[in-house]
């Protein structure tokens, strides 16, 4: 998996609003794949 380009998992799930499961559960595969979409 691609790096985050420095971003912490609380930082994409502002970014992408995720909703509140992501911030009890941490972020998704699902999740990390969009945001390395959206970065690189």
């Amino acid at each position: 998996m691609k790096d985050t380009a420095g971003c912490s998992c609380a930082q994409i799930i502002k970014e992408l609003n995720l909703g509140a499961g992501h911030k009890k559960h941490g972020c998704s595969p699902s999740a990390m794949q969009t945001w390395i979409g959206s970065v690189y």
